[in-house]
């Protein structure tokens, strides 16, 4: 029997498969799926040159708030998507992203802290609004 702390670890470091969808000097996304087939999409968008916002939804909903037995391996999945995004785009040096909703502020901040750290950079945020900023270079 596996302790809950390696089962957090295994779960943020597990992720389901990626499917990259439209691009444009505008946006990029990209598309995954969960066990139960619920349809999760990403998009980057271009804020300026250096700068790219994160818009997360699921169903065509913003507001998502997961707490099914997957939900650590879906934010899992959205961290990937956005360090895979930085790999790819050497010129990106700050990633947004806000929370719709205050019950996900706890996940946001730590996925914000995990890419911070993966990129030696530093996060801050305003919890008033609920937007984080990651500097990755």
């Amino acid at each position: 029997m596996i302790t809950f702390k390696q089962y957090i670890s295994e779960s943020l470091s597990s992720s389901y498969p990626l499917r990259r969808g439209g691009k444009s000097h505008e946006f990029y996304q990209i598309y995954f799926f969960d066990d139960g087939k619920r349809n999760y999409r990403i998009t980057m968008a271009d804020e300026y040159a250096d700068t790219v916002e994160v818009i997360f939804s699921s169903e065509g909903d913003t507001h998502v708030l997961n707490n099914g037995s997957n939900a650590l391996r879906v934010y899992s999945t959205v961290g990937r998507a956005i360090e895979d995004f930085i790999d790819r785009n050497e010129d990106i040096k700050w990633v947004k992203f806000s929370a719709a909703d205050e019950r996900t502020v706890p996940v946001y901040a730590k996925l914000a802290k995990r890419i911070a750290l993966k990129y030696n950079g530093h996060v801050t945020n305003n919890t008033h609004t609920m937007e984080w900023s990651i500097k990755v270079r």
